[in-house]
């Protein structure tokens, strides 16, 4: 893959909150801007997003949230690229049978299935290489720690350096 990596991401909402009691929902704490987070989703609108074939989001915001369900590509993505980078996010589904994922290192968006990663996103209870947490066909889950269908889930992601360095947490293990 290039060193331009796409950063994308799909089911994604409420993006980058770490401390609740400090900062709320699509906002960061002091402590967290002086860390150098950057804020990717403001709660309120698109700005910044976009779906992965170059078409604008077809799916408004709704409840602070960005919704990638009919959004008019297969994934929505950030318009800008990270190498090195943690992502905090939290994912929530509706339907008992979802099957999604957190694309990342994409190099070709129109094509993220086999030019990038993907966490696992779905409901469930077992572990595995496709279960809610796996680096999706490469890295099985030791653990699932996935919340109920209706509850938010809280995913970090850490990718370190140009070769395949990622770790991955769901509800802080």
């Amino acid at each position: 893959m290039t060193r331009n990596l796409q950063f994308t991401a799909a089911v994604v909402a409420a993006l980058v909150f770490a401390s609740s009691a400090i900062a709320g929902d699509n906002e960061l704490s002091d402590e967290e801007k002086q860390a150098g987070w950057k804020l990717l989703f403001n709660g309120k609108d698109l700005t910044g997003w976009k779906c992965n074939n170059g078409k604008p989001i077809a799916t408004p915001v709704e409840k602070g949230s960005l919704v990638p369900y009919k959004s008019g590509g297969y994934i929505i993505m950030h318009e800008k690229s990270f190498d090195h980078f943690v992502l905090k996010c939290d994912v929530r589904w509706e339907d008992p049978r979802c099957n999604s994922g957190i694309f990342f290192r994409v190099e070709n968006p129109k094509n993220p299935v086999h030019t990038g990663f993907e966490i696992q996103v779905m409901s469930g209870t077992k572990v595995g290489k496709h279960q809610f947490g796996a680096i999706y066909d490469l890295a099985a889950t030791t653990k699932n720690t996935g919340n109920k269908t209706g509850e938010w889930n809280t995913v970090e992601i850490r990718c370190y350096g140009p070769y395949i360095n990622v770790n991955v947490k769901v509800n802080g293990e």
